[in-house]
């Protein structure tokens, strides 16, 4: 037991005895008192069960020239293996610290051998543990923050990611690094972005792993990532037009939201849309091979959307640079990713049948053409954000 809970249960026992001698040794001041005793025995307990959780990382030895990446949240992870790729292949050894689950997400990861992947149950271990982990992130040549928001300031600042000189932030959102008043990480070029903005160094984590590159199925499927507060009513009346044209398709939905699932669809649409909600990482990566397109969904009617080309990054883009399938994307969006008709299909919204029809009609070697034409754009963003990622280093 450490000298703060001893010298709280000290206290406790120092107030009854005084409560008894004044007199006024009352049954709702043994309650009172017993309540804060067994609140205090909770956090005990919880210090040890975390200390227990993370006991392999904290006592593990750190390797010469490594780098730990710490994601605090449960999701993000599917950009975790293409940040972990531009560390290796700058030759650092690799430790990552994830909440218990996610290990899948670097399940296509090479090489394994330069990967060591510790876990913790929840923040709260996170946060008891504090200290030991802030002198433990100062072994690493570097830490990467894989997340950084405004809610967990100071959780991150008691870990010193914040002012350390060896740490690297990730920011999903550049509005958040200046809503959380460290812009000066930002002029240090400690601020990593997944989008090429002008604020920010420019890192596009786009491996997954050594994929092999597919050919167009006999029955074209569409993969799309659902998130609430969007309207599908355009991708559904474009598919129903589609299947009265006798087009073979798929729409494999998956996501964390599922306020888009099979009540939206007609009857006539049940066998076209297949909803995978939930999917763990290695289930996900599977599906997205399995598919011809990538729908990114963004519409700039939608003012929530307007971020996806300012300050933000869509996920689905990733997906698209590292399994080489060519995206379905309104064209307002298409030049903040990079993607043209030479290598995805655009549309103005109005249009969406004829960039869906032409997907479903297209050969097999203008579909390979297409990808090849990504494939010689994801390698320009992957030399661009080595070399990014090396002046952010330092090296």
């Amino acid at each position: 037991m450490n000298k703060r809970n001893k010298k709280f249960i000290g206290l406790i026992a120092i107030s009854i005895l005084a409560a008894g001698i004044t007199g006024y040794f009352s049954r709702g001041y043994i309650t009172q008192a017993l309540s804060s005793y067994k609140e205090n025995l909770k956090t005990v307990y919880k210090s040890y069960a975390s200390h227990k959780s993370l006991k392999n990382f904290l006592s593990s030895e750190t390797k010469p020239n490594s780098v730990l990446i710490f994601e605090p949240n449960p999701y993000h992870h599917e950009c975790m293996p293409g940040y972990a790729k531009y560390f290796s292949d700058l030759g650092y050894n690799l430790d990552v610290l994830i909440i218990k689950g996610n290990e899948d997400s670097l399940s296509l990861f090479e090489p394994q051998d330069k990967l060591r992947i510790f876990t913790f149950d929840n923040l709260e271990q996170i946060d008891l543990t504090s200290d030991k982990l802030s002198n433990k992130f100062s072994n690493y040549s570097s830490v990467l923050l894989h997340s950084t928001d405004p809610n967990k300031k100071d959780l991150l600042e008691k870990l010193g990611l914040l002012s350390s000189f060896n740490s690297l932030l990730i920011a999903h959102d550049i509005n958040f690094i200046e809503d959380m008043g460290i812009s000066n990480k930002i002029n240090q070029g400690q601020v990593l972005t997944l989008a090429d903005i002008e604020r920010g160094v420019y890192v596009n984590p786009h491996y997954f792993g050594n994929i092999p590159e597919k050919s167009k199925n006999s029955k074209t499927r569409f993969f799309i990532t659902s998130t609430s507060g969007r309207d599908y009513s355009n991708l559904i009346e474009t598919a129903l037009e589609l299947k009265r044209e006798k087009l073979d398709f798929d729409i494999v939905v998956t996501g964390r939201s599922n306020s888009f699932g099979s009540d939206n669809i007609p009857e006539e649409l049940k066998e076209n849309f297949i909803f995978k909600h939930y999917l763990a990482y290695k289930e996900m990566y599977n599906e997205v091979q399995n598919s011809d397109y990538v729908i990114i969904s963004l519409d700039p009617e939608n003012p929530n959307d307007s971020v996806f080309k300012e300050v933000r990054a869509t996920g689905s883009i990733q997906l698209v640079y590292g399994f080489l399938k060519p995206a379905i994307i309104h064209k307002d969006f298409s030049k903040y990713y990079k993607l043209d008709s030479t290598n995805s299909f655009l549309h103005s919204g109005d249009d969406l049948k004829k960039a869906m029809k032409g997907a479903i009609k297209l050969n097999a070697d203008e579909y390979k053409t297409k990808q090849e034409n990504l494939k010689k754009l994801s390698k320009v963003i992957y030399k661009t954000s080595l070399e990014n990622l090396k002046q952010a280093l330092k090296i």
